[in-house]
């Protein structure tokens, strides 16, 4: 009882701290004012900004109004540049991609840009309506006469005016990916392009305007209440394409330094130097294996996947393949390719015939042994159950891209007393063949496959020198990680997010 009631009391003591704590919230509360009928009547009819509007000298324009490319894109699109109008008193808001100051161009964060994106739309919600300042900008063909602010069918193309909330600097005109009809509203952004038909007739009609490769000049203005400032125009400009993507300078520079490991490797192995490679147990085990098919009297069968023959993992199982064949053409064991697909049973039969040629034993090179069995996925797992179990094959082979029918295919083997020998990229079947099989060669064990048995220079200078690639990236990553962790617990920002930056290969 005394613990009973010792229990009680904090059970009492801390719902009436709830309760207390609850209390002081709800007091703490301020609803705020409600909105008077005048006051609510005023924000449903204001009207959005209409244009033209009256020119009044006495607001001033933005000031420093320059027209910047965009960098490291195809000449797409364009940055406008400017200070705030004197007359503009809503608080100035950061450029995203220019600024004006440091002269620099300044890319930001996926987190940075969601969070503008996020202000923007919050700004643009609260103005939506009710918004009786800002900034007004229209652009038009240099060859045309005269800014508009609405289409007449007969001059140009006319751009719809965009409209700035008070407070901005920059604006990017990104309508230069599509061709303009002209003569008509050219406000393209989010439809689709004409067709390749389409194309042709308007070109003909002399009715088409490439964006990309016109000069514009742009007009922007600042309004209030009604009146606007006089223009300031920037004359006669135009994007531009950039070669090179700064952007993408890192990824360069691990590509040069990949490279030159790569080539390093190579030219140590040519010079007779013993490369290391790690020992894998399921490519040991492939002269065991054809060894006991040889000890037997049995048949060895080889699957090469169900991908075709330009996917990679089948031209891993090529070369695996010829291995086995010279194995089993130097013991003269019999081997077996049922092929899911016609161009890859022409290419595995040159594969073999060329095994036991290399062996000094074409002679006893069979072409039938290399047959098409069906193109249908089950059917062929069925069809390969059916040979292991009416050949009584000694050791298995699965080399390549697998599906569903993988299992089928261990099972079968498992119960029909075969070694089994796997290698696949296909991570999705991994688990059913390393449960049903003895050796299972998994991602890159697989690709390496080639290096390992062949011992060729080329191949494993290759090997190594990626190898060697991926541990640098490792330890460059955690560096980079460590400092950017240290540089925002210790708050520099500035060093933690160009950081972040060195691993942003494009920006979207």
């Amino acid at each position: 009882m005394r613990f009973l009631k010792g229990r009680g009391a904090y059970v009492v003591g801390g719902v009436v701290v709830a309760l207390l704590w609850c209390a002081t919230a709800a007091l703490g509360q301020t609803e705020p004012p409600a909105a008077t009928e005048s006051e609510e009547a005023a924000e449903a009819e204001a009207p959005y900004p209409q244009f033209p509007m009256p020119e009044d000298p006495g607001l001033r324009p933005p000031q420093d109004v320059e027209i910047v490319d965009f960098p490291d894109d195809e000449g797409n699109c364009l940055l406008l540049n400017w200070e705030p109008s004197p007359d503009d008193s809503a608080p100035a808001r950061p450029r995203e991609f220019f600024d004006l100051k440091r002269g620099e161009f300044r890319f930001m964060s996926a987190a940075h840009k969601q969070q503008r994106r996020e202000e923007w739309d919050a700004a643009a919600a609260e103005a939506n309506k009710r918004e009786r300042s800002g900034y007004v900008i229209r652009r038009k063909p240099t060859s045309q006469a005269e800014f508009l602010w609405e289409p007449n069918g007969e001059t140009g193309p006319v751009f719809s005016p965009v409209i700035i909330l008070p407070g901005f600097r920059q604006y990017q005109d990104n309508d230069f990916q599509f061709l303009v009809p002209i003569g008509e509203d050219s406000v393209l952004r989010g439809e689709s392009p004409p067709t390749p038909e389409e194309l042709l007739e308007m070109r003909e009609e002399q009715s088409l305007l490439d964006p990309r490769l016109t000069r514009w000049d742009y007009e922007i203005r600042y309004f209030e209440d009604g009146r606007m400032s006089e223009p300031v125009v920037m004359a006669n400009t135009g994007p531009r394409g950039n070669y090179y993507n700064r952007k993408w300078t890192n990824v360069l520079l691990m590509g040069l330094v990949s490279s030159i490991l790569i080539i390093s490797f190579i030219f140590s192995a040519r010079s007779g130097r013993e490369l290391y490679v790690r020992p894998v147990a399921g490519l040991q085990a492939v002269d065991d294996a054809v060894g006991r098919a040889t000890e037997m009297g049995r048949p060895i069968l080889f699957s090469a996947g169900f991908a075709g023959v330009d996917n990679i993992s089948t031209i891993a199982a090529m070369v695996i393949l010829g291995r086995i064949a010279r194995i089993a053409a130097q013991h003269g064991t019999k081997i077996i390719v049922p092929c899911l697909d016609p161009v890859v049973m022409t290419a595995l039969r040159e594969v073999v015939r060329e095994a036991y040629v290399s062996v000094g034993r074409p002679e006893d090179y069979e072409e039938d042994r290399i047959f098409y069995l069906t193109g249908a996925q089950f059917a062929y797992a069925a069809g390969m159950a059916g040979i292991m179990v009416r050949e009584k094959t000694a050791a298995n082979f699965y080399m390549g891209y697998y599906y569903a029918e993988s299992l089928i295919l261990a099972e079968t083997g498992f119960m029909a007393g075969s070694i089994q020998i796997v290698g696949t990229d296909s991570y999705t079947q991994l688990p059913f063949f390393i449960v049903a099989c003895d050796y299972t060669l998994m991602g890159e064990e697989f690709f390496g496959a080639s290096a390992y048995l062949s011992r060729e220079p080329k191949l494993l200078g290759s090997l190594k020198g990626q190898d060697y690639s991926k541990l640098l990236i490792a330890v460059f990553m955690t560096a980079a990680i460590l400092v950017a962790t240290v540089a925002g617990l210790a708050g520099a920002d500035g060093i933690a997010e160009w950081t972040q930056q060195l691993f942003q290969y494009a920006s979207s």
